[in-house]
């Protein structure tokens, strides 16, 4: 996933445990750790707004967006036009600036 929750990181680093987390944001300790461990893969605003809270930061703060170098490709090339998956697996397709 190339977007992710640094909410255990944060709290780690200003010495919150999981559980100390849950209460000063006022939820409960399963939503706490799903967020801090990375096992969430959404969260709500009103959610985000109370992790905000209590780590005493901003939105743009808890995420982070990584890029990754194993999408290496024709598919993942900025600009042109690359055919069908069947054009790609056979090498044909969009062939500009190819003598």
């Amino acid at each position: 996933m190339p977007v992710r929750m640094r909410i255990g990181e944060l709290a780690k680093q200003q010495g919150l445990t999981i559980k100390a987390l849950a209460e000063r944001a006022g939820m409960a300790y399963n939503t706490a750790h799903a967020l801090c461990t990375g096992r969430a893969t959404r969260i709500d605003l009103d959610t985000l707004d109370r992790i905000c809270a209590a780590l005493q930061v901003e939105p743009r703060d808890i995420f982070i967006r990584h890029t990754t170098q194993e999408r290496v490709g024709p598919e993942y090339t900025l600009g042109g036009s690359y055919g069908t998956d069947r054009d790609r697996a056979t090498g044909t397709g969009d062939r500009r600036g190819v003598d």
